[in-house]
């Protein structure tokens, strides 16, 4: 049985970090008040996300678009409100 003796050496990225940069926030937070409005008509975020989904900009898949969003509007209105609140 060989055994690596040589120490593990942790690979640095290059590059921002991950979330860092504010690439399409301008974009998904002016379909908050569409989101809002469906969401004011009974619906959830998930499905007034994916109603909006069309429209957010990006070049990844559209669910990857649709998450974003819904992760974004999910980060800055109701956890902020609710931080605030509690």
């Amino acid at each position: 049985m060989t055994v690596n003796w040589l120490p593990m050496v942790r690979v640095r990225r290059r590059g921002p970090l991950p979330g860092s940069t504010e690439v399409f926030g301008a974009s998904d937070r002016a379909l908050y008040p569409e989101i809002e409005r469906i969401m004011g008509e009974g619906k959830s975020l998930r499905a007034a996300a994916w109603v909006s989904a069309g429209k957010v900009d990006g070049t990844s898949s559209p669910r990857g678009r649709w998450e974003r969003l819904m992760a974004r509007y999910r980060r800055e209105r109701l956890w902020a409100t609710a931080q605030r609140v509690g």
